[in-house]
């Protein structure tokens, strides 16, 4: 059995152009492999489509999770928080259900809150500021 993977390889096709017309069979994982292949390479040889053993059915029902961005570091200028606030406004304006939880302490703290609030988005930046550092 030869099998030959699908990429852009100029060997692989070159391989194919020899050896398909050779083919006793062809097993597929899609219809979509399946249907390339065909037209492709012309084959009139039997095929068989044997997809992945995976059913959709076996897997919990996953369960919305709350939308959030999460930030952490030091509240310092080259971290660039205000670019991150400024950024996030313009998220909220897409996705309103979206929350910035930001969590850092530094020099910047009292500027980065000034700007939320300027900005309104205080419901939906979440500013819990470290009292110690986490080592």
């Amino acid at each position: 059995m030869i099998t030959f993977f699908l990429s852009d390889s100029k060997l692989n096709g070159i391989m194919r152009r020899i050896f398909y017309p050779f083919a006793n069979g062809f097993i597929h994982q899609t219809k979509w492999a399946r249907d390339f292949l065909k037209e492709r390479y012309k084959f009139k040889c039997p095929d068989i489509i044997l997809p992945n053993p995976l059913w959709i059915n076996d897997f919990p029902v996953r369960k919305p999770i709350p939308k959030r961005a999460i930030a952490v570091g030091r509240l310092a200028e080259q971290k660039n928080y205000k670019g991150l606030i400024r950024a996030f406004k313009l998220v909220i304006e897409a996705d309103s259900e979206i929350k910035l939880f930001i969590y850092g302490e530094g020099e910047q703290k009292k500027e980065l809150q000034s700007l939320i609030t300027s900005l309104k988005i205080e419901k939906k930046c979440v500013s819990s500021w470290l009292k110690q550092r986490c080592d």
